[in-house]
């Protein structure tokens, strides 16, 4: 299991938080607390910014639709396959709106899943 992002990674993981906090018209440090768990920053400015990171990750593709392999793929870099069915199972959440859509899984994934702090590193 990958316990810390390698440079290269981490580098494309800011530059996703600039760009997406600017699309969305956000702080940066704001965005970086939601992606370190403080969901209390929870306009749709914040919804947006995490709409944006799922397609910078591609767990939203192009037709703004889940794609499941890819979120299964990338969540098995880091736990155990019967975690992640049980972790897509639970967050497999759907809103009216994408934004709520897109916030709640987010919210569900960090809270079901303990990211190891050194990954959180950025």
């Amino acid at each position: 299991a990958v316990t810390a992002l390698p440079p290269a990674k981490k580098a494309e993981v800011r530059r996703n938080i600039r760009q997406c906090s600017a699309e969305a018209d956000v702080l940066t440090r704001d965005s970086i607390k939601v992606l370190k768990g403080d969901f209390k920053n929870n306009g749709d400015n914040m919804k947006q910014f995490v709409v944006c990171m799922f397609r910078k990750i591609e767990f939203l593709g192009d037709d703004d639709e889940f794609d499941d392999d890819i979120i299964r793929e990338k969540l098995s870099e880091n736990i155990e396959e019967d975690e992640v069915n049980t972790l897509m199972d639970k967050c497999a959440i759907t809103k009216d709106k994408l934004t709520d859509t897109c916030w709640e899984r987010f919210k569900c994934f960090f809270k079901n899943h303990k990211v190891p702090s050194d990954m959180m590193d950025f």
